[in-house]
């Protein structure tokens, strides 16, 4: 969770709200009848039971502690000497380059890689299809250079229920996304 280089495109940070990740995933065209986010309220049996089912991915805000840092430049440094270990290449990975676009990087990882329904012809369809046969780093080119979602994270950055910060303010939380990978014996199951 390394900033991004120095002189990198910087957006405000995306609210952690559901309905903030809703609009947004509406604007770029997921079905948002079918699927939405919710709350997860916490991890025991009786809370997870209120959480809308089937989960397709999961979004996590978390805290930037020192910690995670150096566990984070322990993977970076690992990978450089070992070499990356096997990803699924059905899964599309994208760099973050983008300072505090780390919200619609989730976003944009856990539409990607699952199969709920997108609009045809929407922004994300078309991301989708573009980013398929693209490297992690060409997709942040992609990202980088197109306005199909700066404009749609701009737009909801600002709707939260709370003020949005400055988009070069230093902030301390960071999006993940998880999503199961496709079973390798049916891909077509998630």
């Amino acid at each position: 969770m390394s900033e991004p280089a120095p002189g990198a495109t910087r957006w405000i940070p995306l609210e952690s709200n559901p309905d903030v990740l809703n609009s947004w995933c509406s604007k770029a065209g997921l079905i948002t009848s079918e699927f939405e986010y919710s709350d997860i309220y916490g991890l025991d049996e009786d809370l997870l039971a209120l959480v809308p089912q089937p989960v397709k991915a999961v979004i996590l805000l978390l805290p930037l502690t020192d910690a995670i840092e150096r566990k984070t430049q322990e993977e970076i440094a690992k990978i450089r000497r070992e070499g990356q270990h096997h990803v699924d290449s059905s899964i599309i990975w994208i760099k973050q380059t983008i300072g505090n676009a780390c919200g619609t990087m989730a976003l944009l990882h856990a539409i990607i890689n699952t199969n709920v329904p997108v609009i045809p012809d929407s922004p994300i369809a078309k991301f989708i299809i573009e980013c398929r046969t693209l490297t992690p780093e060409a997709r942040s080119h992609l990202l980088e250079t197109t306005t199909l979602f700066s404009e749609i994270h701009s737009e909801v950055a600002s709707a939260g229920q709370t003020a949005a910060p400055d988009a070069n303010a230093k902030v301390d939380l960071h999006f993940t996304c998880f999503v199961k990978a496709p079973d390798p014996a049916n891909p077509s199951i998630y």
